[in-house]
């Protein structure tokens, strides 16, 4: 499938594929690079369901999206 990139510098998965994989408005997306390719994942689960979830487990810890970011560059980076 081909799609154009707006001046916004922003993309439309089409609508046969976001309905193949249940994407909708919100839905959260990782994008990575691969030997030159743009891939785009949907993500299984939602992620702010998921840090509800641990804050709720331990809420003395309280981790964010932001944070997460930090731990996942930290991990990547040592």
């Amino acid at each position: 499938m081909i799609t154009k990139i707006s001046k916004g510098l922003q993309i439309t998965i089409p609508g046969e594929l976001r309905k193949l994989l249940n994407l909708k408005a919100g839905s959260n997306i990782e994008i990575e690079e691969s030997k030159g390719n743009i891939i785009i994942k949907p993500l299984k689960e939602d992620l702010e369901n998921l840090f509800k979830e641990a804050k709720n487990k331990n809420p003395k810890h309280h981790l964010t999206a932001k944070k997460m970011d930090k731990i996942i560059e930290y991990e990547i980076y040592r």
